[in-house]
């Protein structure tokens, strides 16, 4: 599949999936990892798409697709 089919079949730009696969971009919001796994033919259970860090969190017990807190930048 090209990256180009693969966007447009995830309902992201061709720019988006790049700056994903380059690690550019490390979040997703739910409904954009949905596209991306359907895209793929990737099951939900599957973490592949997911960084180590991610799968980490997932595992803690909240559902899938639910709210991650942004990291806390710190005193200015």
């Amino acid at each position: 599949m090209s990256l180009a089919s693969c966007a447009e079949a995830a309902g992201i730009s061709k720019s988006f999936l790049t700056e994903l696969e380059v690690g550019a971009k490390q979040h997703m919001r739910p409904p954009t990892y949905a596209g991306l796994r359907t895209a793929l033919q990737i099951q939900s259970d599957d973490r592949r798409l997911l960084r180590e860090e991610q799968h980490r969190k997932d595992t803690d017990g909240r559902q899938e697709g639910a709210c991650r807190p942004h990291p806390d930048p710190g005193p200015g």
